[in-house]
């Protein structure tokens, strides 16, 4: 899928631009401005473009390099954002297509600038870098997971005007709230397998119990949902690696048990009433007007996030006799299908298409790693999972957006390094270096 040259060894100014990709991430995760007219997505959405800014500038460098490789990933971005430019351009909401729907900021430049962390990343990271990686997922899980469960215990440090459940941490909503942790609750979980010391793996469980308490009190079940079902697709993995018998057996059972979860969420089966919710059949308004969208406009939709303005003319006609003739909704609660309502088939074939990459390349090396390299790749995977799964019935907020794309590319990038073996994360001898420093240092 992509060349064995693509990926060089990082040079220390490499890693340092790794550093300050990582900390613009951990801001876009945690920075809020609650003076602001939108305090969470408009100052995420401000560091986003000025990160990508910065690592654009770098890469005007570095186009040969880019096109050289011939990776299908790379061609699949230039699809995407080509064929959403051209979305872009058509539209008659200029600015929403460019900048986004207001508290949203899901545009055509939030995704330009998503796609350039996401080269970035496939371009300089390897298994050297992952400490770097630990620590950005340590440091804002500390903030996320501390801050929501400080409002599950009713203390915050802002009087939010919110109509909402209180745990909305530094993501404004408890759904991305509850998302965002679940992300956070996989990579840690994977992370007890590794060898490590009692006090690291005390602290990773405990981690965990505070995630989880928060989302369960969030009361979003999509995070429990999608951590649930990544978690389950992580274990069946391991079991894969080392026996076909019982990995078939098992994602026979899991596979029962996911389409009786599902058929729970859709009102039917045994579970529906614990699983189900009303929001689950006001997705389905929302999925349901997406697909007319583009079924009207299928080459490039209605226009970048500009789902807001063509809801009600292809909505069903339920829904006004249901909820009210007046109210709208803006996003149509799944990022695949917000893409192509909004982006057209070009834009979303493009999306699905990197994903599945990503997929297969993912699974096939976590079977072909036989040391501590399984495990980190795995973490990253599974976190990653725990996102597709969230985005399948939600919206792209910045905050978890920016994982999904950083996750990404980590795992082309690990997948790419075909240096020996790396020193354990949890070493105190182990630097951020690569081969070629550790040589010259």
């Amino acid at each position: 899928m992509v060349s064995k040259n693509h990926l060089k060894t990082p040079t220390k100014s490499q890693s340092n631009t790794l550093k300050f990709l990582f900390a613009g991430t951990f801001f876009v995760t945690v920075f809020i401005k609650p003076s602001a007219n939108d305090p969470f997505n408009s100052p995420k959405f401000w560091i986003l473009m000025a990160m990508s800014a910065y690592l654009l500038g770098f890469y005007y460098k570095n186009l040969k390099f880019l096109f050289k490789s011939q990776s299908t990933l790379f061609w699949l971005v230039l699809l995407f954002l080509a064929s959403s430019l051209i979305s872009t351009l058509k539209t008659e909401n200029s600015y929403t297509a460019f900048f986004g729907d207001f508290q949203r900021r899901n545009g055509f430049l939030s995704y330009f600038a998503l796609a350039v962390v996401f080269v970035t990343v496939i371009s300089y990271f390897n298994f050297t870098h992952f400490r770097l990686l630990h620590k950005l997922f340590f440091a804002s899980t500390i903030i996320v997971g501390g801050y929501s469960w400080l409002q599950s215990i009713g203390y915050d440090f802002f009087p939010w005007n919110n109509p909402y459940n209180p745990i909305i941490s530094t993501l404004g909503n408890p759904n991305f709230a509850s998302a965002m942790m679940a992300i956070f609750a996989s990579y840690f979980t994977v992370s007890i397998f590794a060898k490590t010391n009692k006090l690291k793996l005390s602290s990773y469980f405990f981690i965990i119990l505070i995630l989880m308490w928060s989302i369960i009190k969030s009361q979003s079940r999509q995070g429990l949902i999608a951590y649930l079902f990544s978690i389950g697709i992580g274990l069946g993995i391991l079991i894969l690696s080392k026996s076909r018998k019982f990995a078939f057996i098992y994602f026979t059972t899991y596979l029962t048990a996911s389409i009786v979860a599902i058929l729970g969420m859709l009102q039917h089966g045994p579970l529906r009433d614990y699983i189900y919710k009303d929001s689950v059949s006001v997705r389905g308004y929302y999925w349901r007007a997406a697909l007319n969208m583009f079924w009207h406009n299928p080459l490039f939709g209605v226009g970048t996030d500009s789902y807001l303005y063509y809801f009600k003319k292809y909505r069903q006609i339920g829904y006004p006799l249901k909820y009210g003739y007046e109210i709208t909704s803006s996003n149509a609660h799944s990022v695949p299908l917000q893409i192509l309502a909004t982006n057209g088939i070009l834009t979303a074939s493009a999306y699905v298409l990197m994903f599945i990459l990503i997929f297969i390349l993912g699974i096939r090396k976590i079977i072909e790693f036989k040391d501590e390299r399984k495990i980190q790749m795995l973490s990253v995977f599974i976190a990653w999972l725990t996102y597709i799964f969230q985005s399948m019935i939600s919206i792209d907020n910045l905050a978890l957006g920016i994982w999904g794309w950083v996750l990404s590319g980590a795992i082309v990038a690990m997948s790419l390094d075909f240096s020996p073996k790396s020193e354990s994360v949890y070493s105190p001898k182990y630097k951020t270096m690569s081969v070629r420093d550790r040589k010259n240092g």
